[in-house]
């Protein structure tokens, strides 16, 4: 898991395996309530050409304004940095 940031839903992160029990190719954005400790699933990190690397090697920044995450890594394709913008559902 990676944390991302901290907006009113709570702590956010990426994550292979949240609680819920979901499984996906893809990370997922989730938030983690500050009170109750509850996983959210708040979307997929999807990319088509799936060049994501794991959520423990991306740099991450969540903009809750927008409901945006921005990942900076290395694509699995050909080692070049990268920097995706990711816009996550409201609600």
């Amino acid at each position: 898991m990676a944390t991302a940031g901290v907006d009113s839903d709570g702590l956010i992160a990426v994550t292979n395996s949240p609680d819920s029990g979901a499984s996906a190719r893809d990370p997922l954005l989730i938030s983690i309530g500050v009170r109750d400790g509850k996983e959210k699933v708040k979307g997929a990190v999807y990319d088509p050409q799936h060049s994501l690397p794991a959520p423990d090697a991306m740099s991450l920044a969540w903009n809750g304004n927008d409901n945006v995450l921005y990942v900076q890594g290395e694509r699995l394709s050909d080692d070049r940095p990268s920097v995706q913008a990711f816009k996550a559902p409201v609600g």
